[in-house]
Protein backbone atom coordinates (compact mmCIF):
# COMPACT_ATOMS: atom_id res chain seq x y z
CA UNK A 1 0.00 0.00 0.00
CA UNK A 2 2.61 2.51 0.74
CA UNK A 3 4.41 1.39 -2.91
CA UNK A 4 1.53 2.25 -4.62
CA UNK A 5 0.86 5.90 -2.62
CA UNK A 6 -2.31 4.65 -0.30
CA UNK A 7 -0.44 5.16 3.09
CA UNK A 8 2.27 6.99 4.02
CA UNK A 9 4.62 6.02 7.24
CA UNK A 10 4.84 8.49 9.55
CA UNK A 11 7.66 8.52 12.47
CA UNK A 12 5.90 7.47 16.20
CA UNK A 13 2.35 6.70 13.98
CA UNK A 14 2.90 4.13 11.78
CA UNK A 15 1.73 3.75 8.74
CA UNK A 16 -1.21 6.13 7.89
CA UNK A 17 -3.80 6.67 5.32
CA UNK A 18 -2.11 8.71 2.53
CA UNK A 19 -3.67 12.48 2.09
CA UNK A 20 -3.24 14.03 -1.28
CA UNK A 21 -1.89 17.70 -1.59
CA UNK A 22 -3.62 20.02 -3.62
CA UNK A 23 -0.83 20.00 -6.47
CA UNK A 24 -1.23 16.02 -6.18
CA UNK A 25 -4.72 16.28 -6.60
CA UNK A 26 -4.27 18.38 -9.26
CA UNK A 27 -2.37 15.81 -11.04
CA UNK A 28 -4.24 12.97 -10.63
CA UNK A 29 -7.63 15.20 -12.30
CA UNK A 30 -5.10 16.44 -15.60
CA UNK A 31 -3.95 12.27 -15.88
CA UNK A 32 -7.99 11.43 -15.70
CA UNK A 33 -9.08 14.35 -18.04
CA UNK A 34 -6.32 12.83 -20.64
CA UNK A 35 -7.56 9.45 -20.45
CA UNK A 36 -10.89 9.42 -19.53
CA UNK A 37 -12.18 11.12 -22.74
CA UNK A 38 -10.65 8.72 -24.59
CA UNK A 39 -11.69 5.84 -22.82
CA UNK A 40 -15.06 6.65 -23.61
CA UNK A 41 -14.58 7.38 -27.10
CA UNK A 42 -13.49 4.04 -27.17
CA UNK A 43 -16.59 2.53 -25.58
CA UNK A 44 -18.41 4.28 -27.86
CA UNK A 45 -16.59 2.23 -30.70
CA UNK A 46 -16.93 -1.11 -29.55
CA UNK A 47 -19.23 -1.17 -26.54
CA UNK A 48 -21.70 -3.82 -26.89
CA UNK A 49 -24.91 -3.69 -25.26
CA UNK A 50 -23.61 -6.28 -21.95
CA UNK A 51 -20.85 -3.97 -21.53
CA UNK A 52 -23.43 -0.83 -21.51
CA UNK A 53 -25.47 -2.79 -18.41
CA UNK A 54 -22.72 -3.56 -16.70
CA UNK A 55 -22.09 0.34 -16.32
CA UNK A 56 -26.04 1.37 -16.45
CA UNK A 57 -25.91 -1.42 -13.18
CA UNK A 58 -23.19 -0.12 -11.34
CA UNK A 59 -25.20 3.39 -11.91
CA UNK A 60 -28.50 1.94 -10.12
CA UNK A 61 -26.43 0.67 -7.14
CA UNK A 62 -24.38 3.83 -6.83
CA UNK A 63 -28.23 5.49 -6.99
CA UNK A 64 -29.11 3.42 -4.51
CA UNK A 65 -26.49 4.07 -1.88
CA UNK A 66 -26.86 7.80 -2.35
CA UNK A 67 -30.71 7.90 -1.28
CA UNK A 68 -30.03 5.85 1.44
CA UNK A 69 -26.90 7.91 2.30
CA UNK A 70 -24.52 5.42 2.42
CA UNK A 71 -21.41 7.88 1.46
CA UNK A 72 -18.84 5.58 1.61
CA UNK A 73 -20.97 2.89 -1.12
CA UNK A 74 -20.94 5.99 -3.23
CA UNK A 75 -17.40 7.08 -3.32
CA UNK A 76 -16.41 3.29 -3.68
CA UNK A 77 -18.99 3.03 -6.53
CA UNK A 78 -18.21 5.95 -8.08
CA UNK A 79 -14.46 4.45 -8.57
CA UNK A 80 -16.21 0.79 -9.82
CA UNK A 81 -18.16 3.02 -12.48
CA UNK A 82 -14.50 4.90 -14.31
CA UNK A 83 -12.76 1.31 -13.98
CA UNK A 84 -15.82 -0.39 -15.67
CA UNK A 85 -15.73 2.30 -18.30
CA UNK A 86 -12.00 1.60 -18.32
CA UNK A 87 -12.21 -2.23 -18.80
CA UNK A 88 -14.88 -1.48 -21.47
CA UNK A 89 -12.58 0.18 -23.29
CA UNK A 90 -10.67 -3.06 -23.72
CA UNK A 91 -7.04 -1.86 -22.86
CA UNK A 92 -5.35 -3.66 -20.07
CA UNK A 93 -2.07 -1.27 -19.59
CA UNK A 94 -4.98 1.80 -19.19
CA UNK A 95 -7.45 -0.30 -17.05
CA UNK A 96 -4.71 -0.48 -14.68
CA UNK A 97 -3.87 3.11 -14.59
CA UNK A 98 -7.78 3.88 -13.96
CA UNK A 99 -7.72 1.56 -10.92
CA UNK A 100 -4.54 3.59 -9.61
CA UNK A 101 -6.13 7.13 -10.41
CA UNK A 102 -9.25 6.27 -9.03
CA UNK A 103 -8.23 4.79 -5.80
CA UNK A 104 -6.10 8.13 -5.48
CA UNK A 105 -9.06 10.00 -6.31
CA UNK A 106 -11.30 8.13 -3.38
CA UNK A 107 -8.21 9.41 -1.00
CA UNK A 108 -8.41 13.24 -2.66
CA UNK A 109 -11.86 13.02 -2.06
CA UNK A 110 -12.01 11.64 1.99
CA UNK A 111 -8.70 13.76 2.79
CA UNK A 112 -10.78 17.05 1.57
CA UNK A 113 -13.61 15.96 3.45
CA UNK A 114 -15.53 16.56 0.06
CA UNK A 115 -19.64 15.93 -0.10
CA UNK A 116 -19.92 12.83 -2.48
CA UNK A 117 -22.88 14.54 -3.02
CA UNK A 118 -21.44 17.31 -4.84
CA UNK A 119 -18.22 15.86 -6.09
CA UNK A 120 -20.40 13.52 -7.84
CA UNK A 121 -23.66 14.74 -8.85
CA UNK A 122 -26.64 11.47 -9.52
CA UNK A 123 -27.06 12.10 -12.79
CA UNK A 124 -23.62 12.61 -14.44
CA UNK A 125 -22.63 8.74 -14.93
CA UNK A 126 -26.45 8.21 -15.98
CA UNK A 127 -25.75 10.89 -18.79
CA UNK A 128 -22.28 9.74 -19.93
CA UNK A 129 -23.83 5.85 -20.12
CA UNK A 130 -26.91 7.89 -22.63
CA UNK A 131 -24.94 9.35 -24.88
CA UNK A 132 -22.63 6.03 -25.46
CA UNK A 133 -25.21 4.24 -25.63
CA UNK A 134 -26.79 6.17 -28.21
CA UNK A 135 -22.81 5.82 -29.63
CA UNK A 136 -22.76 9.85 -29.32
CA UNK A 137 -18.47 9.92 -28.45
CA UNK A 138 -18.38 13.42 -28.82
CA UNK A 139 -21.11 14.09 -26.26
CA UNK A 140 -19.71 11.48 -23.73
CA UNK A 141 -16.61 12.64 -24.04
CA UNK A 142 -17.45 16.39 -23.34
CA UNK A 143 -19.57 15.24 -20.35
CA UNK A 144 -16.77 12.87 -18.84
CA UNK A 145 -14.13 16.17 -19.17
CA UNK A 146 -17.13 18.38 -17.46
CA UNK A 147 -17.81 15.31 -14.84
CA UNK A 148 -14.11 15.31 -14.11
CA UNK A 149 -13.76 19.14 -14.10
CA UNK A 150 -16.79 19.04 -11.34
CA UNK A 151 -15.18 16.44 -8.78
CA UNK A 152 -11.87 18.38 -9.56
CA UNK A 153 -14.04 21.70 -8.17
CA UNK A 154 -15.91 20.47 -5.63
CA UNK A 155 -12.62 19.27 -3.29
CA UNK A 156 -11.72 22.24 -1.03
CA UNK A 157 -8.99 22.27 1.59
CA UNK A 158 -10.71 21.24 5.02
CA UNK A 159 -7.40 20.07 6.52
CA UNK A 160 -5.74 16.25 7.17
CA UNK A 161 -8.18 12.87 7.89
CA UNK A 162 -8.74 11.88 11.34
CA UNK A 163 -7.10 9.29 12.65
CA UNK A 164 -10.33 7.33 12.52
CA UNK A 165 -10.09 7.66 8.73
CA UNK A 166 -9.07 4.03 7.08
CA UNK A 167 -8.71 2.11 4.09
CA UNK A 168 -12.42 0.93 4.92
CA UNK A 169 -13.81 4.50 3.00
CA UNK A 170 -11.96 3.35 -0.36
Amino acid sequence: LEHEGLVERQPRRGAVVASPSREATAQIFAARRLVEPWLVQCCCERADRSGLKRLERVVHEEDRARAAGDQRAVVRLSGDFHRELAALAGNEPLTQLMHGLTVRTCLAIVANRANTGSTCREDEHARIVEAMAAGDAKRAMKLMTEHLLHIERALDELGPPSPDDDLATL
